[in-house]
């Protein structure tokens, strides 16, 4: 006999009586994927479109049916149907699923996607206008019948794809755009459903996991993920409403920002796509409104930040963009990046051909007539000789009301003097009726104001997309050949040799035949002076001179790129002042190399002195900074700092760009000015200026900067310098004279000459900004 179990509690005992239960037996294939098939396709089964269309269900069980998971997924078809539709209707989707589900009892081998689409849709179809007949048939539920058996004819074939990951066989280490488009498919038509679902504190539950994913695609990823899935999910969201465009748009344009700002941070990337969401709304419909709600993605920013770090290495992983593996080559991948940048940048073409048209438009016969009539309203109303005036000589009374604008243009209003002898002969209220101009037109021209003032920001925001189109363009035109594997096998044994370990090494062959080795190491295995050493051991391995070229890290690797040394060396010189009186000087300037061996200084001499000027020229020398290290061509950096000079700077705040390119493997100097000083190029006593007559930057979007190429010889200066130094003498020529004289090509000691010599004609007096940059060019010696 077996001894009951005693159970103790304070001051009670309870014996525990044994009872004998019927054994649960739990069908094969009942586990966790059975159940994951069943939600997907109960919730699939409740997301409507136009209306009242929930074919996604029904398509999804299409797709996944098998024996194992038949009886499971077939019980969340019809309870999903059910709660979807909770009429009759839900006996079309229910009997498409029984045909099916009969299907595959009968053809246990495996059907292939074509079929399944076609009997889906042909069931469907059948099933749907069997039901519009009994109601009352029209033409219109043909058509729709068909519409809704199509699309789940569709997502038959997403379904089968997205399943493969969702349901993989075995573990998957790598996912197709297909895959991975149907899988993120098949998880926004969930959202739609999960959308439906009562909000929870003024929170759509489908909507912040939409926008979770966009953020997770966007910040694991180095493509345009974010942008795909924002697209998908921005159009299962909107189908049906008036705005699915806009709506469309603003998760396309967040997720591709979102993807841009990733490399700083998760902040970042929340950032990214809550200004990109503003930006876009505001151009759209220029309103404060937003197309994606702010509670919704600050909601999703807090689930994305906290869930980032778990989800991030295996979706970077499936998909082999992330940052986890050796970084991509070959023709293929090349090509693919390639036709996505070329595309991204036709999309932004089109989008500026589309609006540009429309920007500028004047005032047209509809607003003239509505200002002519308020005008009427206000003189007229009440004057027994109206129908005389208006009617039987409406077009002389017209025109003579509309000369009165020239005069109201030139002087600011209109007076009786003004006034066509022809209507003043026959107008007994001709003071009133001037008083009633000068009212509306008071109206009007404020109104025409603001209408230019949109249609000039508008039309900045379409140069802005232009400029960066064509960016993307010659991004996406520039060709790079992978250099032959026994390259990278050469410098990895030559690392290998002196110690260094790296994770990978990726060469190529740029256009202008110049090689580039990138090269990257575990944190943990790299040491800073690195980065100097390491060029002679791939110089050593491949016999071409190389130098450090750039670097950037993550939280695991270190990423080094090495380029070929180049033909010329550079030393800099500066000195700058401020004006007497003032803090700060009011002029900024920069120089730096950049990756492909292009050296680049620049000045901005901000309008005025002090701070104000200062803040200015700086802002633009960053703009300047930004842009150019980012790739962008000089000509678009400039065009694009323009447009923002103008967007964000205040009234008589401007500055001026004077910069100078210089490719240094062969030589060629590039001088851009908008509104700079003259520039110098000195070859012993030989002194050429380059000078410019353009606007400062911020003025007018119209503005063509002055662009000069020379080729440099062997020991060539050049001297850049603000108005301040230029004007310092009454004599405009009096720099070019003097550096003839000099005979330093030490590029400090010449700035400092320079100045002291700009102070002195001054009277000892900065009278106002002063800069100069000294840069000395001389071919190296091999």
């Amino acid at each position: 006999m077996i001894k009951p179990n005693i159970i103790q509690f304070p001051q009670i005992n309870i014996k525990k009586l044994r009872f004998h239960l019927p054994r649960i037996h739990i069908p094969k294939g009942a586990n966790l994927t059975a159940a994951l098939y069943s939600f997907i396709t109960f919730a699939l089964s409740g997301a409507k479109i136009l209306g009242n269309m929930t074919p996604f269900g029904t398509a999804f069980f299409t797709a996944v049916c098998s024996p194992k998971n038949i009886t499971a997924s077939f019980t969340a078809l019809a309870l999903g149907s059910l709660w979807a539709h909770r009429s009759a209707l839900s006996l079309c989707y229910i009997v498409t699923g029984g045909v099916v589900a009969v299907m595959n009892i009968l053809f246990n081998k495996k059907i292939s996607p074509s079929v399944k689409a076609y009997v889906t849709g042909g069931v469907l179809f059948a099933a749907k206008s069997i039901a519009s007949v009994s109601g009352g048939f029209l033409t219109y539920d043909l058509i729709i019948n068909f519409t809704e058996a199509f699309i789940s004819g569709i997502t038959v074939f997403v379904a089968d794809k997205a399943a493969k990951v969702i349901f993989p066989a075995k573990k998957r280490t790598f996912l197709s755009y297909g895959e991975t488009v149907s899988t993120i498919s098949i998880f926004a038509l969930i959202l739609l459903w999960a959308s439906s679902l009562p909000k929870i504190l003024w929170i759509n539950i489908g909507n912040v996991l939409g926008i979770a994913v966009i953020l997770l695609l966007s910040n694991c990823t180095n493509s345009p993920a974010g942008a795909i899935a924002g697209i998908i999910i921005g159009a299962v969201n909107s189908v049906g409403t008036y705005n699915a465009g806009a709506v469309i748009g603003a998760y396309a344009f967040s997720g591709l920002i979102a993807s841009l700002t990733a490399r700083f941070g998760k902040g970042a990337t929340v950032l990214g796509f809550i200004l990109a969401n503003a930006s876009i709304t505001v151009f759209i419909n220029g309103s404060t409104e937003v197309l994606i709600s702010i509670a919704d993605t600050l909601a999703a920013g807090v689930l994305f930040y906290f869930g980032e770090k778990y989800l991030t290495p295996p979706i970077s992983g499936l998909l082999k963009i992330g940052n986890y593996g050796a970084a991509p080559s070959g023709d293929a991948v090349d090509f693919a990046y390639k036709d996505r940048l070329r595309r991204i940048s036709e999309s932004l073409k089109i989008l500026e051909e589309s609006f540009t048209p429309r920007l500028r438009e004047d005032y047209n016969a509809a607003n003239i007539a509505a200002f002519i009539n308020r005008t009427a309203e206000k003189a007229c109303s009440d004057c027994s000789l109206r129908f005389c005036c208006w009617k039987k000589k409406t077009k002389e009374t017209r025109d003579s009301v509309l000369s009165l604008m020239t005069a109201a243009e030139k002087n600011g209003k209109a007076s009786v003097n003004d006034v066509a002898e022809e209507l003043k002969n026959r107008c007994i209220r001709t003071e009133r009726l001037v008083n009633a101009f000068n009212d509306s037109y008071e109206i009007y021209r404020t109104s025409r104001l603001w209408q230019d003032k949109l249609s000039d920001c508008k039309a900045l925001s379409c140069s802005q997309m232009g400029n960066i189109s064509r960016i993307l363009n010659d991004m996406a035109s520039e060709k790079h050949f992978p250099a032959n594997e026994e390259t990278s096998v050469a410098i990895r044994s030559a690392l290998d040799c002196h110690g260094y370990c790296p994770a990978s090494i990726n060469t190529y062959i740029k256009k202008d035949s110049s090689l580039v080795a990138e090269i990257k190491f575990a944190r943990k295995k790299f040491q800073d002076d690195m980065k100097y050493l390491i060029p002679a051991c791939i110089s050593d391995a491949t016999g071409v001179k190389m130098r450090f070229g750039d670097m950037y890290s993550d939280e695991n690797y270190v990423y080094l790129t090495f380029t070929m040394r180049e033909n010329f060396c550079r030393a800099t010189g500066g000195a700058s002042i401020k004006k007497d009186g003032e803090k700060v000087c009011g002029d900024s300037f920069t120089s730096m190399n950049l990756p492909d061996g292009t050296y680049i200084a620049a000045i901005s001499d901000g309008m005025g002195s002090g701070e104000a000027a200062a803040k200015e020229s700086h802002k633009t020398i960053e703009l300047i900074k930004s842009f150019i290290r980012c790739g962008f061509d000089v000509m678009h950096t400039i065009k694009i700092i323009n447009s923002a000079l103008m967007m964000t700077g205040k009234e008589d705040m401007f500055s001026t760009i004077d910069l100078c390119s210089i490719n240094m493997h062969s030589g060629m100097a590039e001088f851009i000015k908008i509104g700079g000083a003259a520039t110098y190029i000195k070859r012993g006593k030989n002194i050429e200026k380059v000078t410019s007559s353009s606007l400062p930057a911020g003025i007018s979007s119209d503005i063509i900067p002055k662009r000069v190429s020379r080729q440099l010889e062997d020991d060539t200066v050049i001297v850049m310098v603000s108005d301040g130094i230029e004007n310092a003498s009454a004599d405009s020529d009096w720099l070019t004279k003097r550096l003839g004289d000099m005979d330093t090509v030490n590029p400090h000691v010449l700035a400092d000459k320079i100045l002291d010599l700009a102070l002195f004609y001054g009277g000892g007096k900065a009278k106002d900004d002063m800069t100069v940059i000294a840069t000395r060019i001389w071919k190296e010696n091999v």
